[in-house]
């Protein structure tokens, strides 16, 4: 069943100021790298301001997910991903975490072919306990999120 907050930790309410981390390799450990800001979050849509440095480069943006189908029972469906003024139209679909080592897996929402930059990302988003994990792949660098 897909909604936006079943993919999230516990600690990801509206307001809410997440110190997050970040990892480069599966058996590697998380560092701090900035705080991710839950502006909104709803059934279908979860709006966030995201400021972290990885490696040598900073992102900084506002970033909505927003699965269109809006239907609670679907596992696979049409999503929008806004990065910053930059929009893709994407299918969503669940299956299973591709996890870091240090963390368990477990079921994810997956995104592929969003742009940003003209980057290609797949970004997938699971639940662990309170935190929330993203794992962020593109040609360039592949990398986990926590927060």
């Amino acid at each position: 069943m897909a909604t936006t907050n079943q993919f999230l930790g516990t600690n990801w309410t509206t307001g809410a100021a997440l110190e997050a981390s970040w990892q480069w390799r599966s058996g590697g450990t998380m560092s701090p790298c900035g705080t991710i800001t839950v502006n909104s979050i709803s059934d279908f849509e979860v709006d966030l301001s995201v400021n972290v440095t990885i490696l040598s480069g900073t992102f900084d943006n506002r970033v909505i997910i927003k699965l269109l189908d809006q239907l609670p029972e679907a596992t696979t469906g049409p999503a929008q991903v806004a990065i910053g003024s930059q929009n893709s139209n994407v299918n969503y679909f669940e299956g299973p975490a591709h996890n870091p080592g240090d963390f368990h897996g477990g079921n994810a929402i997956k995104m592929n072919g969003i742009e940003y930059n003209h980057v290609d990302i797949n970004i997938q988003i699971w639940p662990v306990g309170e935190k929330t994990l993203l794992y962020i792949d593109s040609s360039y660098l592949s990398f986990w999120l926590a927060a």
